[in-house]
């Protein structure tokens, strides 16, 4: 009597198919594991700009000693470009947000140079206590500033959002290009537009829609407008915030790129 198991031809055919498919799966999911693991570590590469050249980007604008970083390519910069905030308190990389961005102009051998807001990071002063002329003065002195480290090549500032009020009022003789992405250009009309969009997308008719930007604007009128005191601004803002938006809340960049004498380049939106 013999003991054990013994399988027929066709059963060891399928076990073998059976055994070829198993690790055919395996070696397809491990591929896939490692292009995923792959893209992991490009998409982290892409947020990373620690192995990056780099060097201080100090200057002094209005009172304030601004501090930076200039990022550089591998090889000769075929430009150098200054980046400008829009909104709020940013340091030098918008908390690492700008890096795809700084590295995909460094892999094109574009120089990068940005810093920290004032009163943010390393960075003297308030971010609140400016103009937008002030932002205007700012970027020039960070432009002077790219200059000086780099005598023979296409000097330019890229903006997003406020940033529309601030680089329109440089000239030819700050830059030879501006690109602006998501410029803001006339702070009543900016927030004219978004209410009415808000308000539509609730429902609500075309003529109480008017209704509510009307008595907004007499309501900014109060608060912000030049006869408005301290103790107009809104419950809950602070005294530092209120004047930033009594200084700034009629900028509008209309004029100023109409007066443009230099290439611009702009990502805008359609109303």
């Amino acid at each position: 009597m013999q003991c054990g198991v013994s399988l027929s031809g066709v059963e060891m055919s399928v076990f073998q198919v059976t055994s070829m498919k198993y690790r055919f799966g395996v070696i397809v999911a491990l591929v896939v594991a490692m292009v995923a693991l792959g893209l992991a570590v490009w998409c982290l590469a892409d947020q990373d700009l620690s192995w990056r050249n780099s060097e201080p980007f100090d200057f002094v604008s209005g009172g304030n000693a601004i501090t930076g970083t200039l990022w550089l390519p591998d090889g000769d910069p075929q430009a150098a470009i200054v980046l400008v905030h829009g909104g709020g308190a940013q340091d030098r990389t918008s908390d690492d947000g700008y890096a795809p961005l700084i590295n995909a102009f460094l892999d094109h051998g574009i120089a990068m140079a940005a810093w920290d807001k004032p009163g943010v990071g390393t960075s003297g002063g308030n971010w609140l206590h400016q103009s937008m002329t002030g932002r205007t003065d700012e970027t020039r002195a960070a432009l002077r500033n790219l200059h000086k480290r780099f005598d023979r090549v296409a000097l330019g500032a890229v903006g997003f959002s406020q940033a529309g009020w601030v680089l329109p009022g440089l000239t030819r003789d700050d830059a030879d290009f501006l690109v602006l992405i998501g410029a803001a250009v006339s702070w009543h009309d900016r927030g004219d537009y978004y209410t009415r969009v808000r308000l539509g997308r609730e429902g609500m008719g075309r003529k109480a829609i008017a209704q509510v930007i009307a008595d907004q604007h007499r309501a900014d009128d109060r608060a912000f407008g030049p006869d408005a005191q301290a103790s107009d601004a809104p419950a809950g803002m602070t005294p530092d915030r209120w004047q930033f938006l009594r200084r700034n809340h009629g900028a509008d960049a209309r004029a100023a790129l109409g007066r443009l004498d230099l290439p611009l380049l702009g990502g805008l939106g359609r109303g």
